[in-house]
């Protein structure tokens, strides 16, 4: 059930280091039974990649606080990526290359450390 108070998670996607994508778990109401459903999440999955390499790049050349550089971590939390169509994607990278993608619903707000911490 939808809170309209929080943003919420309609997708969650895994990405293999060749891009390739491995597991895709929505988790919204599907509308009706068409493909169509499972195709948006799955083209939005692929949309972000381009966002996630720029930002995965861009974070591992000026380490800061909020993002350690990967030397410092194994791990790597990107935080919010980018908008497509009516979801908000966030991204997390683990130290063998795997991506998760987090594909929220643009309601609300969400709070990166309250993400940061499902990812971990």
């Amino acid at each position: 059930r939808e809170n309209n108070r929080y943003a919420m998670i309609a997708c969650i996607a895994v990405v293999g280091k060749k891009n390739e994508l491995l597991y895709l778990k929505p988790f919204l109401a599907q509308p009706d039974a068409s493909s169509d459903y499972f195709l948006s999440f799955h083209f939005i999955a692929h949309s972000a990649l381009d966002a996630f390499d720029e930002r995965s790049k861009s974070v591992s050349r000026r380490p800061s606080p909020s993002f350690p550089s990967p030397a410092s971590t194994n791990d790597m939390f990107l935080g919010y990526l980018c908008p497509i169509e009516e979801f908000r994607v966030y991204g997390y990278k683990t130290s063998t290359q795997i991506k998760f993608l987090a594909i929220l619903t643009e309601n609300n707000p969400v709070r990166e450390n309250d993400l940061k911490s499902v990812f971990q």
